[in-house]
Formats: C-alpha cells, structure tokens, sequence
C-alpha cells in the first residue's frame, strides 16, 4: 500500500539532501581550488558551465538512481528519463551561482594606475583611475573556427577578432578586446567572405571608437587557455608576452554582490525545482517488492 511517508523518506528527503549538497560542494570546491589556492586554472566557461552541469551526475547515477527505481514505472523509457531531469535539477542552480560566487570571491580592486595591479597578485577585478591605451600598437589577430551540428545536419562559422594592446608606459601589462559572430556555413564561399569583411571591418571601426574610459572595471585574465588568443594577436605584431604577462579584459557589467538578494532568489528557484521534481513522482507508487 502507498503511504506518502514512505517516499518522503526514501525519495524525496535524499532528493533534498542531493540537491543542497551538491550546492555547497560544488561551490566550496571551486572557491577552493580556483579562487583561494589557485590550483587549477580552468576557462570560465568549464568552471562556469560544463563542470557545475555534468557534477551531479556523478551521485545520481552511483547512488541516488538506485532510489529512483524503487518507484513503480509503467514504462522503461520514464524510468530512464527521471534521473536525467534530477541531473539538469540539481545542476540548474549550479550553474546560475557561478556568478554569484565570483562576486563574492573577489571585489573590485581600485587602483590609481595599471602599474599597481601587481601588488594584487591574486585579486582579479580592478578599477584603474588614470590610464592610457596605445591604439598605435595595438594587434589583432583572427581565428575562423567551423564548428559542425550534426544533429540538424547544418554547420555553423564561427568567426573571432580578438584586438591586445598595451597600456601607456607599460611593457607588461596589456589590454584585450574580443569579438566574435556565427556564419551560415551551407552559403558559397564568396558569400561568406563577404560576410567575415563586413564583420572585421564593423569590429575594427567599434573598437576604434571605443572610449575605454567609460567601462567599470577591467578582469584580469588569468586561464592561459583564454590567454592564448590575446598573446597570439601580440604575436602578429612581434610582441613576445609571455604567460607571466598580465591581460586586462575591459567590463561594463556591475559587478554589485547583493547577498540577501541572492538568498531570496535560490530559495525561490529551490521551491520551484522542488515542485517539479514532486510532480513528476507523486503519481509514482513505492514497488511492493521494495518496500
């Protein structure tokens, strides 16, 4: 016989303490060793996505799966089916804290000019009061990348400017600039060279116009694999900057930490991926053979 108090304690409860443990695990982990002992410099994008998303999956499928299927499915293909929505669950809040946690990890750093910003080895966003750009040098270097859906049957282009300069008086501080825009890959050539050069030149004229003074701050860049293409513009332009150097990404975003703010939207976002996962097992009795 179904009796509610039996699934709250064998699914809903583990589903619960999954949820809130990957949470805090996942975020200690990273504050750990990507903020605090710096130990492994990923992309932002790995930290910030990729890892927060299949992180779950791990305990899920090792042991909370286990407790899925005492429920009693009528077909296979549901049985299947929940983990994976427990997985994107747990994994959603996950992926939503990484910025979040970035600006609580770090405040922006005010300094007077570019040169201080060594003093601060391990801060990573700083406010420059007096600086200057050399334009004149500045280097650009352009990387087309094809990147093919297989699933649509289609391709995609992929196309990316990144401009690196220095800052006035400084040999080893530089500052870097990144745009980038999706082609159609399926029209003709000529078609599509034409699209690259209307992009180029619309970057070339936004950054040329660009007043730099009015951003927020600059983030220091800090994984060499999003180093590379700042070093490889310098590169163009016979700047030899080596990994030591430093590079400058310029920031409009606010970069304000609002904790109390914070709390009300995860418990909002809690209640609501809670609700879903209740509604898609209520329905679903405890087998009889496994109670």
């Amino acid at each position: 016989m179904f009796k509610f108090s039996t699934k709250w304690q064998k699914i809903y409860l583990p589903f619960i303490a999954l949820l809130i443990g990957s949470f805090f695990s996942y975020n200690i982990l990273r504050w750990l060793l990507d903020f605090e002992l710096g130990w492994v410099t990923l992309p932002k994008w790995a930290w910030n996505f990729w890892i927060p998303f299949f992180f779950p999956w791990i305990p899920i499928f090792i042991w909370y799966r286990k407790k899925l299927n005492l429920l009693d499915y009528r077909h296979d293909k549901l049985r299947r089916t929940i983990p994976f929505l427990c997985a994107f669950l747990i994994s959603l809040p996950l992926i939503i804290s990484q910025f979040n946690l970035h600006k609580a990890a770090f405040e922006i750093i005010t300094v007077q000019v570019p040169a201080t910003i060594k003093n601060y080895p391990e801060e990573r966003y700083f406010r420059i009061n007096r600086f200057g750009l050399e334009k004149k040098l500045t280097c650009e270097d352009t990387l087309l990348s094809i990147n093919i859906r297989g699933m649509r049957g289609g391709n995609n282009a992929k196309i990316y400017l990144n401009f690196a300069g220095r800052f006035e008086g400084q040999e080893t501080i530089y500052f870097g600039v990144h745009y980038q825009d999706q082609l159609n890959n399926i029209k003709k050539y000529e078609k599509q060279n034409e699209e690259v050069a209307v992009f180029l030149n619309e970057s070339r004229l936004a950054f040329t116009k660009q007043d730099f003074q009015e951003f927020a701050y600059f983030e220091k860049v800090v994984a060499p694999v999003d180093k590379k293409p700042y070093i490889d513009a310098l590169s163009a332009c016979n700047i030899d900057a080596g990994e030591d150097s430093l590079i400058l990404i310029p920031r409009k975003r606010s970069h304000h930490f609002d904790l109390g703010r914070s709390i009300f939207d995860y418990g909002i976002a809690f209640i609501v991926l809670f609700s879903i996962f209740f509604l898609f097992t209520f329905r679903r009795k405890i087998s009889n053979s496994m109670n």
